[in-house]
């Protein structure tokens, strides 16, 4: 094993100690501030380094925190729809529900060409629809209406008409991906980036 710089000093200075040499106290000093130097620089790459990962570490538990506040809003939101369900026409008519299925169709899944680009759901689509906490007690200006008026003649929107209303590029993917891979009916109805926050933060400049 190759021995660094500073064993072959303290090697040479126990020789020259023990051979009763002259000691030189200047040589001596000039060599202990230099390692000195060397170790505070290496201490002060190695610390920065260390925060840097940690930085990273409490980024990715915040946006898993947000993911699974949001899975478990959507989990309470399932449970009240579907309790709304069977006990409405219960307290409605007093009499059992109907067992058939509702004829409603929220959207055809036929009309969809599901994105080939890896993708989990997504629970994004509605992040920049209507106005933040914030944005409110900020007094943040020009903030968009919540009610849009639709002029006569125009189309209504169709919302959750596109793939991209239910799925998400995978993290690692979105990283590098199109805008077009973010874009979704309220992003095209509204007018605002598509692309979430997080995903910015997380790109390379």
């Amino acid at each position: 094993m190759k021995s660094s710089p500073q064993d072959s000093f303290v090697s040479s200075l126990e020789k020259d100690l023990k051979s009763q040499k002259p000691f030189d106290s200047q040589f001596v000093q000039a060599k202990v501030n230099e390692r000195i130097v060397s170790f505070e620089k290496d201490l002060k790459e190695k610390s920065k380094s260390l925060l840097l990962k940690m930085h990273e570490w409490k980024e990715g538990i915040g946006v898993m925190d947000c993911e699974i506040d949001e899975i478990i809003g959507m989990i309470n939101r399932i449970k009240t729809e579907s309790g709304e369900k069977l006990i409405g026409p219960i307290l409605q008519a007093g009499s059992t529900p109907s067992p058939t299925i509702s004829k409603e169709v929220v959207f055809n899944d036929a009309k969809f060409e599901m994105p080939q680009y890896p993708n989990d759901i997504n629970f994004f689509v509605l992040e920049s629809v209507g106005h933040h906490i914030n944005d409110v007690t900020g007094n943040a200006k020009g903030l968009p209406p919540l009610i849009t008026a639709i002029p006569p003649g125009q189309t209504a929107p169709k919302f959750w008409s596109s793939p991209n209303d239910f799925v998400f590029p995978e993290f690692s993917y979105a990283l590098n991906a199109d805008e077009k891979c973010f874009e979704t009916s309220f992003s095209n109805f509204f007018k605002f980036d598509p692309i979430p926050i997080h995903v910015k933060v997380s790109r390379k400049p």
